[in-house]
Order: C-alpha cells, then structure tokens, then sequence
C-alpha cells in the first residue's frame, strides 16, 4: 500500500501546484518519492518491507490456483478470482502475470525513469517501452474477455483489503458514481 500511496501523492501533487503547472519540477518531485521506496538490495527493487511483509500476501492473492475454489483473497478477492478463472486456463492466469511482471520488472524501470530521465519525451520512452508495451503484451493475449472481466472486477470487487481498511463503502459510492456501461462501451 506505500508503494502505491506515495506513487498517487506524487502524481497528485506534481500535477496540481497552486495556480500553475511545472513539469520539470513534477518529474523531479516524483524521481525524489521514486527514491524512497527504491531499494536495489531487494529482490523486487522496492523497499525492503514491500519484499519481506507483502509478496507473499499478494502473490497468494494474485497467483491462485484455477482449479480451488476461492474462499478469501485479500487484495484480489473472490468476485475477481471467479471473473478471472471464467476466463479459460491461460487467461484466468492473467492477475499473476501482471503481478509477476510488477514484481520483477516494475523496479528496475523506476530506476531507469530515476536515473536517466531528464525531460517529458525521455520519461515517456521509457514508461511506454518498458511498462505500458509489456503490460499491454499480457493483456491483448485475453483480449476481448479480459475487459469484460475486469469491468466485472470493479464492480463485485470483495477484496479483504476494503473491509479491514474500512474502506469498502467509500469504493462502492464511487463506483456506484462511474458510469461503467458508457466505459465498457
């Protein structure tokens, strides 16, 4: 959840500054968030507690065996986990590859954007090359069932994740606000 806390901050508060709006300095605020979570010793590349306290919870969650049937899923759910197993074998593993590419990919391209970035055009060569054309790559293989069942997702989402938080009213008012149908179509 830090991770993608400070990673929403950033993106917020670099996008919104008061009257106007300074790229370089939103890119350098968000390389500055970037390092913080950034940890190279890590098998993951993100902080150490990312890869000591979560990867199991959510590669359990996410990585879930098509043939048991769900009784909890902290962060992906049951509604999300049936959605996807409907999916047929390769496609019900969708969740997990995304999760297995964040996990092993996500990083080192952070670090990239860190390191060697130093405008807008240079930001997106490397977002769209190493993030967006390999996620892309795992959802078209699904394609058009995979945007059904997430649709589907948004809308029965169960995640335990919502409930402990307390949480799970506030995302179902906002998604009871979305007009879904308009997005699917």
């Amino acid at each position: 959840m830090r991770l993608v806390s400070c990673l929403l901050l950033a993106l917020c508060s670099s996008l919104v500054q008061g009257q106007g709006f300074d790229l370089e300095e939103g890119i350098a605020e968000v390389k500055g968030l970037l390092r913080g979570i950034l940890d190279n010793s890590t098998a993951s590349g993100f902080y150490a507690e990312f890869d000591n306290e979560l990867v199991a919870e959510i590669e359990q969650s996410f990585c879930f065996d098509p043939a048991e049937e769900c009784t909890e899923s902290f962060y992906l759910g049951c509604a999300c986990t049936d959605v996807f197993k409907a999916q047929g074998d390769a496609c019900s593993q969708m969740p997990c590859k995304t999760y297995k590419f964040v996990y092993k990919e996500l990083a080192s391209t952070l670090q990239m954007f860190v390191d060697e970035a130093e405008n807008l055009e240079q930001t997106l060569e490397i977002l769209t090359k190493y993030i967006y054309v390999p996620l892309m790559s795992i959802i078209c293989e699904c394609s058009p069932g995979i945007y059904e069942a997430t649709f589907q997702c948004v809308q029965g989402y169960d995640g335990s994740i919502m409930t402990e938080s307390g949480m799970d009213s506030i995302y179902h008012a906002v998604v009871g606000m979305l007009d879904l149908d308009s997005m699917q179509n």
